[in-house]
């Protein structure tokens, strides 16, 4: 499946053979997974990059890996997902990692807005969520700025126990594209 939208200053697009520099960068940098997880090698990330493309092609799709593009220039700036659909909770996860390059110029409001309105086109759920460790303030008031509260279906499962849990639901979505 094939997707492209555009905000103001991204394009945002499928995940592309081209891409595998970029996901294999981000994944095995220490800085970009701070706050996500432990980087991984080299060799991993270029194994979940193809196992990624492969999954581009599935039909119901569960999940979406989008690359975004700054688009003035057409800069790989970052990548961008939903995972974790429940189609009983009718809910998704939603996800991005900035290039270093990209952090701190406000973007990643306008990528997660764009995200969500995404997820609730593509998605048959009511609810878009996010996740993160407490110490990523960063994230705290990217949420708010977005429209997100605390809590969610999902925030009082056990392995969310130590995660900052937020969700925002389509009722209370006003989309800014």
């Amino acid at each position: 499946m094939n997707v492209q939208f555009e905000t103001q200053r991204l394009t945002v697009r499928t995940l592309e053979a081209t891409d595998e520099m970029l996901y294999c960068h981000l994944y095995g940098d220490l800085e970009s997974m701070r706050f996500v997880g432990t980087p991984i090698s080299l060799d991993s990330a270029a194994r979940r990059f193809c196992r990624q493309l492969e999954a581009r092609v599935a039909e119901p799709a569960d999940f979406s890996c989008l690359v975004m593009l700054e688009r003035s220039s057409g800069a790989s700036i970052g990548i961008c997902g939903l995972q974790s659909l429940d189609r009983v909770r009718r809910s998704v996860e939603a996800g991005m990692m900035l290039t270093s390059a990209a952090r701190g110029w406000g973007i990643a409001r306008e990528g997660l807005s764009a995200l969500v309105d995404y997820a609730f086109r593509l998605f048959p759920v009511d609810e878009v969520w996010v996740q993160y460790p407490p110490e990523h303030l960063r994230a705290e008031r990217l949420v708010v700025d977005v429209g997100f509260v605390p809590g969610g279906s999902v925030a009082t499962e056990a392995r969310f126990a130590e995660k900052c849990v937020w969700s925002i639901v389509r009722k209370c979505w006003c989309s800014t594209h």
